[in-house]
């Protein structure tokens, strides 16, 4: 028995040895779109204030992810420049969850008919961390917050089936249970999906643990006096239905919310559902037939359906029913099976569901792969006659995939290979033209900058971003006029086009030139032009923040004009629609430049008001208002009592 296990150990370090040569082969990869509006404001950590700051500020989700956040946070010194530092963390991270995973075949072959348990461990656990699907995850530098949630569910599933050893009567059964429970608190906090932990464990204990197979090895003294495991199972139950109930509640008063954003990308919630059903299936595919050409971080082309009564879509809807039926069926005779598709499923209820997240991301497979691992070994177990063919079949799958992650991970290291294969690949993803494009305007090829975007934004005529970046291209090419029919088109587009996620934040960077002659293209009139046409874009008026970043342009606009009185309102009008201190500060500081003291002063008051909770960001918040007002003060004493209102302006 002790060999076996330091067989086992021996080859499982062996197999991280062989992922972390794999995967360092990506280091040399950049940071991706979401990484900028997550990891942004690591610029001002240079403190324990400002980083805590930082960590609770967080915006990709409800919960903010702090844990996830802190770990960014320790390397600020690393951002913007040094991506690779990041990626490192990311791939150890992604070697302890492999030892995790490990762990989890190791004590999960003792409930199998498996005649091998240490070739059980590694077929799984070197299927899970060596997969083609793993890359995007581990070298996208913000899915940091996939690993890390990743990490606390998979070191609770260790200690349910670690307290599970014992009998069900002993304390020590409980106390391994309830914290395994509590590492659903530290994986909801690193990424929402740790919510899911509690019924992960109940599909686990339901179908491997539950006793009902005969075939199974399960040591009597694992098995309690029946009322007890009631009331264990009935205990996960209940925390399921603890978490389930309120989350539901809270998504049910979303749900308005819900349809504005699907409205905002030009289709319905329906069509979102529907199209999700297609999006698993393909997942399933690409993780069973995994293909080099198929992989990429840039997946916003996917085709949205256009029924919920499309043909592709009822067969999909089809499939995954049948894979609950087959789950259902195989719990008693395969257990293992059951509990693979059951992993790969709720794997993917939260982000591949109605929710109208992005739709598909290869990092949302992080942990469903492990069920279609575990599905796989109990197909392959089951087959008795044939189990040396299917356990040699399965080992070759494993060796192909590696190939297949060494190419990706490489091919993800290589900044210029990349941009243009990518590109290549998804010639209608406006995020793989992005990435070329940032890779273009670094080397300073311009030309290719504005050809590139250009053709991209003819393809999606209606994507915001992408006409906004043809605006920023012309901008660096002096001798470039951007022509009539080039604005006209850009109208249209601002009329009629969907939301884009940063296309504000684009239009910004081009006032930002035009306002330091660096754009002779385009005029601050044509600007205004713009902003009007989004004004009667319906899909512009769905999230107060973006409103509140067109007010925001306009005041940019209107301040460089020496136009002080207008750019204050329209900065108060912002810090109303959606409030951010620094809005609100400016318009202060600008009310006060033209004599508002009444209106500088309500701004620092609704400031004050808006003060938050958290004792961290509290002092923060606290110290940048009496700053403003310190800088306002000395303002109006330099002044003289020159100014031309000491009350509110009309």
């Amino acid at each position: 028995m002790v060999q076996i296990r330091h067989f086992t150990l021996l080859t499982l370090s062996l197999l991280l040895l062989i992922s972390y040569s794999i995967f360092k082969q990506g280091l040399g990869g950049d940071f991706l779109f979401d990484d900028y509006s997550n990891l942004s404001g690591l610029t001002q950590v240079n403190s324990t204030s400002t980083a805590l700051d930082y960590i609770y500020s967080g915006i990709a989700g409800p919960g903010g992810r702090p844990l996830s956040l802190l770990t960014f946070a320790i390397q600020a010194t690393s951002w913007p420049d040094h991506p690779s530092n990041f990626i490192h963390v990311n791939i150890f991270i992604h070697l302890i969850n492999g030892l995790l995973v490990g762990a989890l075949s190791m004590k999960l072959a003792n409930f199998t008919s498996s005649p091998n348990k240490s070739i059980f461990t590694l077929l799984v656990t070197s299927f899970w961390i060596l997969h083609p699907i793993q890359v995007s995850p581990v070298l996208f530098v913000v899915q940091r917050m996939t690993l890390l949630s990743a990490t606390f569910t998979l070191l609770g599933v260790v200690l349910y089936l670690h307290g599970r050893k014992y009998h069900a009567n002993n304390i020590w059964s409980w106390v391994w249970i309830l914290l395994a429970l509590c590492m659903t608190i530290p994986a909801t906090l690193s990424k929402e999906n740790g919510i899911l932990l509690p019924g992960l464990l109940l599909i686990i204990e339901v179908t491997l643990l539950s006793g009902l197979s005969s075939n199974y090895e399960i040591k009597p003294s694992s098995v309690g006096s029946n009322h007890v495991v009631i009331f264990r199972n009935l205990l996960i139950a209940i925390m399921v239905l603890a978490i389930a109930f309120p989350s539901l509640l809270y998504l049910y008063r979303l749900w308005p919310d819900f349809e504005d954003i699907v409205f905002s990308k030009g289709y319905t919630l329906s069509l979102h559902a529907a199209t999700e059903s297609r999006v698993v299936l393909d997942y399933l595919a690409l993780i069973l037939l995994p293909r080099t050409a198929e992989f990429s971080p840039f997946n916003d082309d996917y085709v949205v359906s256009t029924s919920i009564l499309e043909p592709r879509v009822i067969l999909a809807a089809a499939c995954l029913v049948l894979l609950v039926v087959i789950a259902w069926v195989a719990r008693h005779r395969i257990p293992l099976l059951s509990c693979g598709i059951g992993v790969f499923l709720w794997g993917h209820i939260l982000e591949s569901s109605f929710i109208p997240l992005e739709l598909y991301f290869e990092h949302r497979n992080y942990i469903p792969v492990l069920g279609v691992a575990l599905a796989l070994m109990g197909l392959a177990q089951e087959s008795l006659k044939y189990r040396v063919l299917a356990t040699a079949s399965f080992s070759g799958f494993i060796l192909i995939s590696m190939f297949i992650t060494y190419q990706y991970a490489t091919l993800w290291g290589n900044r210029e290979l990349s941009a243009y294969i990518w590109h290549s690949d998804r010639p209608y993803s406006a995020r793989s033209t992005q990435y070329l494009a940032r890779y273009l305007a670094r080397q300073g090829q311009w030309v290719d900058f504005s050809r590139v975007v250009t053709e991209s934004w003819r393809k999606n005529p209606k994507n915001m971003n992408l006409a906004f970046l043809v605006m920023y291209g012309t901008c660096h090419q002096s001798d470039t006029n951007i022509g009539d029919k080039t604005i006209a088109d850009l109208l249209y587009t601002a009329r009629n086009g969907y939301y884009s996620l940063q296309s504000t934040k684009t239009l910004d960077y081009v006032v930002e030139q035009i306002i330091h002659r660096q754009c002779k293209a385009i005029s601050l009139l044509n600007i205004l032009q713009i902003v009007d046409e989004l004004d009667i874009n319906p899909r512009y008026h769905v999230f107060p923040e973006v409103e509140a970043d067109l007010y925001t342009v306009r005041s940019k606009v209107l301040y460089s004009q020496g136009k002080r009185y207008q750019a204050a309102r329209f900065l108060d009008m912002a810090a109303n629609r959606f409030f951010s201190l620094d809005l609100a500060l400016q318009a202060a500081k600008i009310y006060a430049e033209s004599g508002c003291m009444a209106d500088s002063q309500r701004l620092l008051q609704l400031s004050r008001a808006h003060v938050p909770p958290n004792v961290f960001k509290k002092e923060l918040w606290l110290h940048d208002i009496e700053q403003a007002q310190r800088l306002i003060d000395s303002n109006v004493a330099r002044s003289d009592g020159v100014l031309p209102s000491r009350g509110p302006c009309q």
